[in-house]
Protein backbone atom coordinates (compact mmCIF):
# COMPACT_ATOMS: atom_id res chain seq x y z
CA UNK A 1 0.00 0.00 0.00
CA UNK A 2 1.20 3.19 -1.43
CA UNK A 3 0.66 6.38 1.20
CA UNK A 4 0.90 9.73 -0.39
CA UNK A 5 -0.39 12.93 0.51
CA UNK A 6 0.23 16.79 -0.73
CA UNK A 7 -1.04 19.98 1.72
CA UNK A 8 -1.11 23.31 1.51
CA UNK A 9 0.53 25.62 3.78
CA UNK A 10 -0.42 29.23 4.68
CA UNK A 11 1.70 30.81 1.32
CA UNK A 12 -0.29 28.08 -0.69
CA UNK A 13 2.82 25.90 -1.18
CA UNK A 14 1.93 22.09 -2.30
CA UNK A 15 4.36 19.95 0.04
CA UNK A 16 4.85 15.94 -0.65
CA UNK A 17 4.62 13.99 2.74
CA UNK A 18 4.90 10.64 3.62
CA UNK A 19 4.03 9.33 6.92
CA UNK A 20 6.25 6.35 8.65
CA UNK A 21 5.89 2.91 8.11
CA UNK A 22 7.77 0.09 8.96
CA UNK A 23 7.81 -2.90 6.38
CA UNK A 24 6.97 -6.46 7.81
CA UNK A 25 9.31 -7.54 4.52
CA UNK A 26 12.27 -5.84 5.37
CA UNK A 27 15.49 -6.64 7.58
CA UNK A 28 15.46 -4.08 10.33
CA UNK A 29 19.06 -2.70 11.12
CA UNK A 30 20.86 -0.27 13.30
CA UNK A 31 21.05 3.30 11.57
CA UNK A 32 22.56 5.58 13.91
CA UNK A 33 22.87 5.40 18.07
CA UNK A 34 19.13 5.45 18.86
CA UNK A 35 17.82 4.82 15.25
CA UNK A 36 16.98 1.63 13.15
CA UNK A 37 16.22 1.43 9.48
CA UNK A 38 14.63 -1.42 7.01
CA UNK A 39 16.25 -2.66 3.89
CA UNK A 40 14.86 -4.88 0.91
CA UNK A 41 17.03 -7.93 0.77
CA UNK A 42 19.12 -7.21 -2.49
CA UNK A 43 21.37 -4.37 -0.05
CA UNK A 44 24.42 -4.82 1.38
CA UNK A 45 26.67 -3.07 4.14
CA UNK A 46 25.36 -1.12 6.72
CA UNK A 47 26.35 0.01 9.68
CA UNK A 48 29.70 0.03 10.97
CA UNK A 49 30.83 1.04 14.27
CA UNK A 50 34.80 1.95 14.28
CA UNK A 51 36.96 3.19 17.37
CA UNK A 52 36.15 6.80 16.94
CA UNK A 53 32.59 6.41 16.75
CA UNK A 54 30.09 4.54 13.96
CA UNK A 55 29.60 5.04 10.21
CA UNK A 56 27.28 4.00 7.79
CA UNK A 57 27.33 3.04 3.94
CA UNK A 58 24.47 0.62 2.32
CA UNK A 59 24.13 -0.24 -1.82
CA UNK A 60 21.63 -2.13 -3.62
CA UNK A 61 23.57 -5.21 -5.08
CA UNK A 62 23.51 -3.90 -8.63
CA UNK A 63 25.02 -0.27 -7.53
CA UNK A 64 22.04 1.20 -8.61
CA UNK A 65 21.58 3.36 -5.16
CA UNK A 66 23.83 4.23 -2.31
CA UNK A 67 22.72 5.52 0.99
CA UNK A 68 25.82 6.62 3.13
CA UNK A 69 26.67 9.05 5.74
CA UNK A 70 30.08 9.98 7.28
CA UNK A 71 30.28 12.87 9.91
CA UNK A 72 33.45 13.73 11.16
CA UNK A 73 35.66 16.18 12.50
CA UNK A 74 38.87 14.10 12.14
CA UNK A 75 39.18 12.98 16.02
CA UNK A 76 35.39 11.50 15.86
CA UNK A 77 32.67 10.22 13.84
CA UNK A 78 29.10 11.85 14.66
CA UNK A 79 25.53 10.23 13.86
CA UNK A 80 24.62 14.12 12.11
CA UNK A 81 26.35 16.42 10.47
CA UNK A 82 25.11 20.48 10.14
CA UNK A 83 22.15 21.88 11.37
CA UNK A 84 19.61 22.81 8.56
CA UNK A 85 19.65 26.98 8.99
CA UNK A 86 16.18 26.89 7.57
CA UNK A 87 13.57 23.71 7.89
CA UNK A 88 11.28 26.18 5.93
CA UNK A 89 13.42 25.83 2.77
CA UNK A 90 12.00 24.27 -0.33
CA UNK A 91 15.57 23.81 -1.66
CA UNK A 92 19.03 23.51 -0.49
CA UNK A 93 22.68 23.80 -2.10
CA UNK A 94 25.06 21.16 -1.53
CA UNK A 95 28.73 20.49 -2.18
CA UNK A 96 29.54 17.15 -3.22
CA UNK A 97 33.47 17.62 -4.66
CA UNK A 98 33.91 20.16 -7.01
CA UNK A 99 30.45 20.01 -8.46
CA UNK A 100 27.95 22.12 -6.36
CA UNK A 101 23.95 20.51 -6.54
CA UNK A 102 20.78 22.32 -6.12
CA UNK A 103 18.76 19.81 -4.48
CA UNK A 104 14.73 21.67 -5.66
CA UNK A 105 12.19 18.99 -4.50
CA UNK A 106 11.62 18.41 -0.79
CA UNK A 107 9.55 15.40 0.66
CA UNK A 108 8.39 15.65 4.11
CA UNK A 109 8.47 12.62 6.54
CA UNK A 110 5.72 12.95 9.42
CA UNK A 111 5.01 10.35 12.25
CA UNK A 112 1.70 11.01 13.52
CA UNK A 113 1.03 14.17 12.10
CA UNK A 114 4.53 15.46 13.15
CA UNK A 115 7.42 16.38 10.67
CA UNK A 116 10.31 14.41 11.66
CA UNK A 117 12.14 14.66 8.68
CA UNK A 118 12.94 16.54 5.56
CA UNK A 119 14.23 14.79 1.91
CA UNK A 120 15.74 16.88 -0.55
CA UNK A 121 16.24 15.66 -4.21
CA UNK A 122 17.22 16.78 -7.76
CA UNK A 123 15.57 15.12 -10.68
CA UNK A 124 18.54 16.77 -13.27
CA UNK A 125 20.85 13.89 -14.00
CA UNK A 126 20.07 10.10 -14.13
CA UNK A 127 21.77 9.24 -11.48
CA UNK A 128 19.47 10.94 -8.35
CA UNK A 129 21.04 13.05 -5.51
CA UNK A 130 18.93 13.28 -2.24
CA UNK A 131 19.90 14.63 1.65
CA UNK A 132 18.04 13.52 4.32
CA UNK A 133 17.43 15.64 7.22
CA UNK A 134 16.25 14.75 10.62
CA UNK A 135 14.97 16.52 13.55
CA UNK A 136 16.98 15.41 16.71
CA UNK A 137 16.82 16.72 19.86
CA UNK A 138 14.54 19.45 18.66
CA UNK A 139 17.19 20.64 15.53
CA UNK A 140 17.24 19.62 11.47
CA UNK A 141 20.49 17.67 11.65
CA UNK A 142 21.85 16.00 8.32
CA UNK A 143 21.49 12.76 8.29
CA UNK A 144 22.10 11.12 5.23
CA UNK A 145 23.07 10.86 1.82
CA UNK A 146 21.31 9.05 -1.13
CA UNK A 147 22.65 8.29 -4.58
CA UNK A 148 19.93 6.88 -6.89
CA UNK A 149 18.90 5.87 -10.38
CA UNK A 150 15.96 7.67 -11.87
CA UNK A 151 13.64 4.49 -11.29
CA UNK A 152 14.27 3.76 -7.59
CA UNK A 153 12.62 7.11 -6.06
CA UNK A 154 9.71 4.90 -4.45
CA UNK A 155 11.84 2.61 -3.46
CA UNK A 156 14.10 5.39 -1.61
CA UNK A 157 11.57 6.81 -0.10
CA UNK A 158 10.07 3.90 1.36
CA UNK A 159 13.48 2.89 2.53
CA UNK A 160 13.22 6.30 4.18
CA UNK A 161 9.89 5.95 5.74
CA UNK A 162 10.76 3.17 7.63
CA UNK A 163 13.54 4.98 10.23
CA UNK A 164 12.32 4.46 13.47
CA UNK A 165 13.73 6.59 16.59
CA UNK A 166 14.11 3.56 19.30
Amino acid sequence: MLLISCKKDEQGKVSDTRELEQNDHWTTEKFKFNYTIQFPNDYSGGYIQGIEGGWFDKQRNDSTSRFTYYFTNNLSTFDFGDTLRDATTDTIWRSYGDPLLLLDHRIEFVDHETVVGIFFYNENWAIRTGELYWKDDGEWKDALTVYYGTDLQEEVISILKTIHNQ
